[in-house]
Parts: C-alpha cells; sequence; structure tokens
C-alpha cells in the first residue's frame, strides 16, 4: 500500500527490477502529490507491472517526466501488453494537431479534407504511402 512518493518510488523500482506482481493488487493508501520529483515510469517492456493498480479513490498528482524522457516514456508505453496509461502535459499555448482544416489547393480554391488528412497536411504521395485503402480522389 505506498502512502508516499518514496514508496510508489521504490514499487516503481521493484518492477523495474524484475518482480512482475502477477496476481496482487497494489492499493493507493493516499493521495500523492510528485511535483518536483524525477519520476522513473513503473515497469518497462521486458519488466512490466503484471498486477493490479486500485487507486481507491486517490489522485497521483504532479507527475511528470521531462522532456528528455518523454519519448522513452512513450516507446516503452506503447510497448506495454494490456491497458496502460500514458498522460501527457502540455503547456497551454501548445499547438494541438493534428487538427481539421481547410486546405487550400494549388489553383487557390479551399477545399475541407476528408478526415483522414489533417492538418499539418503531408505531400500527396507520403499521404498515399500510408493509406490502407486507395483515397478518393475528386
Amino acid at each position: 500500500v505506498p502512502e508516499n512518493a518514496e514508496e510508489l518510488a521504490g514499487l516503481a523500482q521493484l518492477v523495474n527490477g524484475g518482480k512482475s506482481f502477477s496476481g496482487k493488487t497494489i492499493v493507493l493508501g493516499d493521495d500523492l502529490d510528485l511535483a518536483g520529483l524525477a519520476w522513473t515510469p513503473i515497469g518497462a517492456s521486458g519488466t512490466p507491472f503484471q498486477g493490479a493498480f486500485d487507486g481507491a479513490g486517490h489522485t497521483v498528482s504532479n507527475l511528470s517526466v521531462n522532456n528528455s524522457q518523454l519519448e522513452y516514456a512513450v516507446d516503452q508505453t506503447l510497448a506495454m501488453e494490456g491497458p496502460v496509461i500514458c498522460e501527457v502535459f502540455v503547456s497551454m499555448d501548445q499547438n494541438f494537431e493534428p487538427k481539421s482544416a481547410a486546405k487550400r489547393l494549388p489553383d487557390g480554391t479551399m477545399v475541407s479534407p476528408p478526415l483522414e488528412d489533417l492538418s499539418p497536411f503531408l505531400p500527396e504521395e507520403e499521404m498515399d504511402a500510408n493509406m490502407i485503402i486507395p483515397r478518393i480522389r475528386e
């Protein structure tokens, strides 16, 4: 029952060291504020957390991974099997992309592209290569 940041970090250390917690339930014992702490994700592709985690109505707030760790954290999250949460916070002035936007054609006309063709727009050749089914041309 992790009741403070140090105990939750200890769980990460145990899991990352190879203890899977398979068949076990970890219950969060209190609200945790991880502000200002360098965080190591709990588990990795080679050493996943395989137990159950019950937040018991508590919150873990201000957990952050710095930009140098972001790619690693996302890669590790995507490599996990089963349900996983990877919450990424960005600054309030961050542009949200991709997004639906009008597209200016070479002749200057504006069109609303299909949903699979979101801004920022890919070159036509790259868009064609990424499609699973052929694109409908007008």
